[in-house]
């Protein structure tokens, strides 16, 4: 069963001018069950082990599909005539806000960024997570006192 995606860290490794395997530094991405069903349905264990993108494996310009995927999600979103906007950018705050609660202190490693005052200035959703801590009622709930 798959339990992370290895993925070279781009930004970091252009940065640095890193280009061979030893140098590259890598990004561990936590393969959560909405991901895994998802990557299953694109057929990720025929390109498992491999280089090759899993999502749209025959388009070279990787930046242009990257531009045309923003820009589509926000239309076709629009459509679902919501009563709140949201923008494919959203979907990455609402993963790196997932991370902070479930990975406790541990999400910055996951994300890559330089330092937590980044990834709490742009991405981390306070609401979200007042919303879940008084949400759970399960065993290990926020507590501030011992029953």
């Amino acid at each position: 069963k798959t339990i992370y995606i290895k993925s070279p860290n781009d930004k970091k490794n252009k940065l640095k001018n890193f280009n061979n395997e030893q140098e590259k530094d890598f990004v561990y991405i936590p393969v959560i069950e909405e991901l895994e069903h998802l990557l299953l349905k694109l057929n990720m264990n025929r390109n498992k082990g491999t280089n090759n993108f899993i999502l749209a494996p025959e388009i070279i310009n990787r930046t242009d599909m990257e531009e045309k995927t923003s820009r589509r999600f926000t239309f076709f979103f629009e459509k679902l005539k919501r009563n709140y906007k949201c923008q494919f950018a959203y979907l990455r705050s609402t993963y790196i806000t997932a991370q902070e609660i479930y990975a406790y202190k541990q999400g910055d490693k996951i994300r890559q960024h330089a330092d937590l005052r980044v990834t709490k200035k742009h991405y981390i959703n306070d609401k979200q997570i007042a919303r879940y801590i008084s949400l759970d009622r399960g065993e290990n709930k926020f507590r501030v006192f011992e029953k």
